[in-house]
């Protein structure tokens, strides 16, 4: 049920991923930091238990999720929020 890509991500294969990967909560994927902050910067972010999420949904109430873990890596994860 999840799935990381363990290489680092473009922004060119991030965006890739974005639309044409299905929004499966718990699929995940590691992004640059240039990426996370790129994100943060681009819609007013809701707060999440980690990190932050666009405050679009891609469906109902699932979101994108950006993070940082404690070994400086950063993260996308779909998530959903009503949880």
């Amino acid at each position: 049920r999840v799935n990381i890509f363990e290489a680092q991500m473009t922004s060119h294969k991030h965006y890739f991923a974005l639309n044409m990967l299905p929004a499966a909560v718990g699929t995940k994927w590691k992004i640059t930091e240039e990426i996370h902050d790129y994100f943060y910067e681009m819609m007013p972010p809701m707060r999440y238990k980690r990190g932050f999420c666009m405050c679009e949904a891609n469906s109902g109430t699932i979101h994108s999720n950006y993070y940082g873990d404690s070994n400086g890596n950063y993260w996308h994860e779909w998530v959903d929020i009503s949880k």
